[in-house]
């Protein structure tokens, strides 16, 4: 009994987070079908809920409802109680509901309808008094709140007032939904049940909606939502979230703008390049303006300097991006759209990391490190001892702080300063990020170390890291299906994984500062606003 007491407080605080702290983006997928309840309109896509607050003109990620969902099965209905407040969802596995005030669904099995599987449930309503599930043949009526089936006292004279879910028994199979009374501006032909454009996109529409307020709109098979007015018929593409699935790079810049981009190399091994998306364009890059909530999108066919989309890294100084890739250096200035590449120069044209100090960009390569210039946009040939002897070596991280670099490669981690030809090996340990607070520096290789700079001893603090972010003395490990908090002065922890806030179980990397931590998974990202002090 003590056990199950201890192993239920554990639970417990696994799951006490507020929901307010954290913002989630994903790669939306197929839209289902589209809800609306007393504030919101909700897209059910096969990747999660998405909401839209029409005061606010808001989109995002519902975590709340998307929460304990598998959207890996389909699901046959949603549906929003309006007298109740309640939410109905139906899928393989059975009956799911949540109150709009709640954090968590309640379930209730679909065998105490006396059917084989939910592919008998046709259609879900709701009346003054009740729940109703329709089958094929006949109609049963729940209670509202919950979800036993009622047999006894049924006031059948609601039957005539249920408001159903759709106004057909087909549900989530509208594939000829008519859109030809309809136009859009922005790069696309509307056909009779389709939408096409210029490069040869086709979307399908696979829901369409007008809510309370006049909004008209339609869900596609691609995740693209489109909206009108029901005085119009002009219905314009709505962007927000993410256009892939995997995030291995993020950065935050000085204007408040996220960027979000991918390696699909650092993931499978296997480039992504031209011959790749030769006829096709992709969104490879993603950029968020979290003052505005703004979002822009970078594809592939931009420039013809694009030929590899793997980006390893990102660097932004004065509206200027830079991108780490498997084909060199990649330059976007966003002032004129200028794109320039940097690669023949390079001692490797896979660059794995960048680390930008007083006008210079180090860049980590396959075989060495390199100096470029950004006023001059040019590579600064070093003849140092360091370089000299990395040269063909595989550089891992580097770190410049105080005219001091750190270089980890598979010959040890370095240190040398800028301005000196000679240089210190602090271990010959073949380290795969590396960091520095006060004077220790941590590093990774399938462990984390903590090396003091005075003595270069080391302390071996966690098992099993992938990577890892220091934030002062709390210090972010990720050990892939989860990531820890630790607290180097207190020894105290804290697990954190796709039960209580993380999107995915398979976390590529963590990354953190004094008032936010973002977590990139193979399912999108999250950001954490946290409190420092909720943990020293």
């Amino acid at each position: 009994m003590k056990s199950l007491f201890i192993e239920f407080l554990l639970i417990s605080l696994l799951f006490s987070f507020d929901i307010d702290d954290w913002t989630y983006f994903r790669k939306i997928g197929t839209i289902h079908s589209i809800i609306e309840d007393d504030e919101l309109v909700h897209f059910v896509s096969s990747n999660g809920i998405y909401s839209y607050n029409d005061i606010e003109q808001d989109y995002y990620y519902n975590f709340t409802l998307s929460n304990q969902i598998d959207f890996n099965s389909s699901i046959d209905h949603f549906y929003f109680d309006s007298n109740t407040g309640m939410y109905w969802l139906i899928n393989q596995y059975g009956i799911k509901m949540k109150h709009s005030f709640h954090d968590f669904w309640s379930e209730v099995s679909y065998r105490r309808f006396n059917i084989i599987d939910t592919s008998e449930i046709i259609n879900i309503g709701s009346s003054s008094s009740y729940i109703w599930i329709k089958l094929y043949d006949r109609i049963i009526a729940l209670d509202q709140i919950t979800g036993l089936v009622i047999e006894q006292d049924i006031d059948y004279n609601e039957i005539d007032n249920i408001d159903w879910n759709t106004e057909s028994d087909v549900y989530n199979q509208n594939i000829n939904i008519d859109l030809s009374n309809y136009a859009i501006f922005d790069k696309w032909d509307i056909r009779y049940n389709k939408i096409v454009n210029n490069r040869g996109d086709v979307l399908y529409p696979t829901a369409f909606k007008e809510d309370k307020s006049g909004n008209v709109w339609v869900g596609t098979d691609k995740g693209i939502i489109l909206k009108g007015s029901s005085y119009s018929h002009r219905l314009e593409v709505i962007d927000f979230g993410l256009k892939f699935r995997h995030v291995t790079a993020t950065i935050v810049d000085d204007n408040m703008d996220w960027w979000f981009g991918d390696s699909q190399f650092l993931r499978t091994g296997i480039k992504k390049h031209q011959q790749n998306f030769r006829k096709n364009s992709y969104p490879f890059l993603a950029k968020w303006n979290e003052y505005r909530n703004e979002w822009k999108y970078y594809e592939s066919s931009m420039s013809m300097l694009i030929r590899n989309i793997d980006i390893n890294d990102i660097v932004s100084i004065d509206n200027v991006i830079y991108l780490a890739t498997m084909d060199g250096l990649l330059i976007f200035d966003e002032l004129n759209g200028d794109w320039m590449k940097v690669g023949d120069e390079l001692y490797d044209q896979a660059v794995w990391g960048l680390e930008y100090y007083d006008g210079s960009i180090y860049l980590a390569t396959a075989r060495g490190y390199d100096e470029f210039a950004i006023i001059s946009n040019k590579i600064i040939n070093s003849d140092n001892n360091l370089s000299k002897m990395l040269r063909n070596s595989e550089i891992y991280d580097i770190l410049v702080v105080n005219d001091a670099i750190y270089i980890a490669s598979e010959r040890g981690l370095f240190e040398q300063n800028i301005d000196s030809n000679s240089y210190t090996l602090i271990s010959d340990r073949k380290f795969k990020n590396i960091r520095l607070y006060q004077h220790y520096i941590y590093a990774n290789d399938h462990d984390l170390w903590r090396i003091d700079m005075i003595s270069l001893k080391s302390e071996n603090l966690k098992k099993d890291v992938l990577n890892f972010s220091i934030s002062g003395d709390l210090v972010w490990t990720n050990h892939f299906d989860h990531c820890k908090l630790l607290n180097i002065n207190t020894n105290n922890s804290w697990t954190f994984n796709d039960r209580n806030g993380l999107p995915s179980s398979n976390i590529y990397r963590v990354e953190s500062d004094e008032s936010r931590v973002w977590f990139m998974t193979d399912n999108g990202i999250a950001i954490y606003n946290w409190d420092v002090s909720d943990y020293e």
